[in-house]
């Protein structure tokens, strides 16, 4: 009888000790990992710790610590999604958004927010580099958006591409995009505003912004056009005043700032 207990005793035994060894393991482990991204966490938020309204730029290491956290723990980002900006605190200004329309399309997994007087397009085809897109979204200011001015132009186009090859390409110099700017918490690259003028157009000038970013193996680049036309030379005075560069600008780059993946 004593023989048999031993005998039932000691696997028991065994087993318990196995058990308390995984358990201490699998506690250390989680331990370590979370000290691991507490650290990365840390380093994410003193990098990359200025704030600011619409498109954010950050510094390279900004991207590459962001781009690590996605690697190490893509649990926070399900389906490649970035649901909360890793590095805004939470604002005490009232949302200049609250009462816009929202897009989304459920093809493409973008959605975006424009004012209500803002005009909205969708077509296909198109492209840049000779190369097809899927998709071609514009959101455009009204014709009387700056009334008794020179405004011309103040849109935003976002372009779905195949082309991933070709996505961090610069459309005005053939240059890479060597910037990182986040925007609602995605990473895109991008080149500041460059200028653009049209005479054939009556005198058409203006800058562009480049945003681009790759996400489920499409290309998508988000491009904002700010422009007035420039009436000496083609009409007689007197000529209308300059629009307000500065409103425009923070007013589209407010709208950009509001794209995001559905999934």
């Amino acid at each position: 009888m004593k023989n048999s207990q031993k005998g039932f005793i000691v696997p028991l035994l065994i087993v318990i000790i196995a058990i308390l060894v995984i358990g201490f393991g699998v506690y250390v482990y989680n331990n370590k990992k979370v000290s691991e991204k507490e650290i990365l966490d840390g380093k994410i938020a003193e990098e990359c710790s200025k704030g600011g309204n619409g498109p954010k730029e950050i510094s390279q290491e900004c991207g590459n610590l962001l781009a690590e956290k996605r690697l190490k723990y893509p649990e926070e980002f399900p389906s490649g999604v970035n649901k909360t900006n890793l590095i805004t605190q939470p604002s005490t200004q009232p949302d200049e958004t609250s009462n816009w329309k929202t897009y989304t399309n459920d093809q493409y997994n973008l959605s975006i927010k424009y004012p209500v007087d803002f005009s909205i397009n969708e077509s296909k085809g198109g492209g840049f580099f000779n190369e097809q897109n899927l998709y071609d979204l514009s959101i455009s200011a009204p014709a009387d958006y700056q009334k008794n001015t020179d405004f011309n132009i103040g849109r935003i186009e976002i372009l779905v591409s195949p082309s991933i090859a070709k996505c961090y390409t610069s459309s005005s110099n053939g240059g890479n995009l060597s910037s990182i700017k986040l925007i609602n918490g995605i990473s895109f690259y991008y080149n500041p505003q460059q200028p653009f003028e049209d005479d054939a157009m009556g005198g058409q000038r203006g800058k562009d912004s480049l945003f681009a970013s790759i996400h489920d193996n499409q290309c998508y680049r988000i491009q904002k056009f700010v422009g007035y036309r420039d009436a000496r030379g083609f009409t007689n005075p007197p000529y209308p005043q300059h629009f307000d560069e500065q409103k425009v600008n923070t007013d589209l780059d407010n709208i950009i700032s509001t794209f995001k993946f559905t999934k």
